[in-house]
C-alpha cells in the first residue's frame, strides 16, 4: 500500500514498507530492517561471510601483473568520466583499488563479472593498455571465467587455457 506521508523507522516506511537507502540500521555487512548488505563488516569463515552468506575470494588469488592490470583497469573507471558518470561504478572500483593494494585482502565472489567487463573494456579502449597487458589479460581472463563458461571453453580450444 502506497502512502502519501511515510512513517520513517530507519529506513523503512511503518506504513507501505517502502525501503530508503538512509538510516540503515547495521548489524556488520547487514542492515536489521531491510537486509541491504554493504561492503564494509563481513565477518570471514573460510572464505564466506556468516552474516550475508558472500564468498570472497583472496587478492593473493592473481599474480602480481594480474593485479596491476586490474588496478589499472579500476583506476581508468574511476577517473574516465570526470565525475560525471555512475558515482556507484567510480566508488565501486575505488574500493576495488584499495582491496588490491593488499594481498591480505579479501573480495567477493560476485566482483569477479564487474572486474571482468571493466579490464576488458579498459583493455578494448585504450591501444597503450592493450600492448603493455595484452598477455597478462589472457591470463586473467582464464581466471576470472568460470570452467562451465561457454566463453572459458572458447579460450581453452583457442589454447590460451
Amino acid at each position: 500500500m502506497a502512502c502519501f506521508f511515510h512513517k520513517w523507522k530507519g529506513c523503512k516506511c511503518e506504513k507501505c514498507g517502502k525501503i530508503r537507502d538512509a538510516e540503515h540500521s547495521w548489524n556488520g555487512c547487514l542492515c536489521i530492517n531491510c537486509g541491504k548488505t554493504r561492503y564494509d563488516g563481513h565477518i570471514l569463515q573460510d572464505g564466506k561471510c556468516s552474516l550475508c552468506g558472500t564468498t570472497f575470494l583472496s587478492v593473493s588469488y592473481f599474480e602480481a601483473d594480474e593485479i596491476a592490470l586490474i588496478k589499472q583497469a579500476m583506476s581508468t573507471l574511476a577517473r574516465a568520466s570526470g565525475g560525471q558518470g555512475n558515482k556507484e561504478m567510480e566508488n565501486h572500483a575505488r574500493t576495488l583499488i584499495e582491496l588490491f593494494g593488499s594481498l591480505d585482502s579479501w573480495f567477493p565472489q560476485d566482483d569477479i563479472a564487474f572486474i571482468n567487463t571493466v579490464v576488458s573494456a579498459c583493455i578494448n579502449q585504450d591501444h597503450s593498455i592493450r600492448m603493455i597487458y595484452a598477455a597478462t589479460y589472457n591470463k586473467l581472463v582464464a581466471k576470472l571465467l568460470q570452467p562451465s563458461d561457454g566463453a572459458y571453453n572458447i579460450l581453452k580450444g583457442m589454447g590460451i587455457v
